[in-house]
């Protein structure tokens, strides 16, 4: 890619740090992690090989290059690459490595990093992850020590770890003192207990106001049948006091209601004066 004469790349390595020179075994990992003004970026992972057994001779080797964003972090592990390269490295020797991140991919051109050191494979089986933010070691015993800057790995198993939140002091955490949250002796957080309060308070309260309204719909119900008995029993005294004469006058109405309507009886013809007899004076 084409760039102006008077550009100048630039690039910042937060991770590895120059000072104080960060030392990992073989098996270990390293996130390094940058920040540049590149407009396409590769990164690259060189090594030196210092053969003790041969005089001190060193080689240098091309152990990796990745494809990468010109800001961004990016996971190297040394014995991955030393598994899958053809100049037949073995782990045997110590190395001093760097990082590059490239500009201009066929011809190598970038800008390095602060140089690394990585020792050989002998007596080393813990695999820990070097990061800015942290380092994680993990061990048989299934503790985790992490620091901000270095740790030291004693175990004598073979992990893989990742990269943690930024801390600034060290500290152990263990299986016996591991437990943010430890519930109460009947396994009910607060919170829970509390919902039960409030749940058995709703309950008594809602069977308080029932009993309260069946108690006064049952006021009212013998109110009113009281009420209802009373007046039955004032109509029943009226018709007693009553009852004779009413019935009298009742039979009385009835039998002349009854009673056949008697016609008039027919006068005799002879009774009525004739038409010819009648006189006018």
């Amino acid at each position: 890619m084409a760039q102006s004469s008077t550009f100048s790349y630039s690039v910042s390595f937060a991770y590895p740090t120059a000072s104080p020179r960060l030392t990992v075994n073989v098996r270990d990992s390293i996130v390094s992690e940058w920040s540049s003004n590149y407009g396409q970026a590769w990164l690259a992972f060189y090594c030196t090989e210092y053969k003790t057994s041969d005089s001190g001779r060193s080689v240098t080797y091309r152990w990796y290059r990745a494809d990468v964003f010109a800001f961004g972090n990016h996971v190297v592990t040394p014995w991955d690459m030393i598994g899958t390269d053809g100049n037949n490295r073995t782990g045997l020797w110590p190395y001093e490595c760097y990082f590059q991140l490239l500009y201009e991919r066929e011809s190598h051109r970038g800008i390095m990093s602060p140089r690394i050191n990585i020792t050989s494979i002998a007596g080393q089986t813990v695999a820990t992850t070097w990061a800015l933010r942290a380092t994680q070691v993990s061990t048989s015993s299934g503790l985790l020590t992490s620091t901000s800057q270095a740790s030291t790995a004693t175990s004598t198993s073979d992990s893989s770890t990742r990269a943690i939140i930024p801390s600034t002091s060290t500290s152990t955490l263990g299986p016996t003192n591991w437990n943010p949250s430890e519930p109460s002796n009947n396994g009910l957080s607060t919170g829970a207990k509390a919902g039960i309060s409030v749940g058995v308070i709703v309950g008594v309260l809602a069977i308080g106001a029932m009993a309260f309204y069946f108690h006064r719909n049952h006021r009212i119900l013998k109110a009113m049948e009281s009420r209802l008995a009373e007046q039955q029993g004032n109509t029943m005294a009226e018709v007693s006091a009553y009852g004779n004469e009413g019935a009298g006058y009742q039979d009385e109405y009835v039998q002349r209601y009854v009673q056949p309507y008697q016609w008039p009886q027919e006068m005799d013809v002879g009774g009525l004066p004739a038409a010819h007899e009648m006189r006018v004076r």
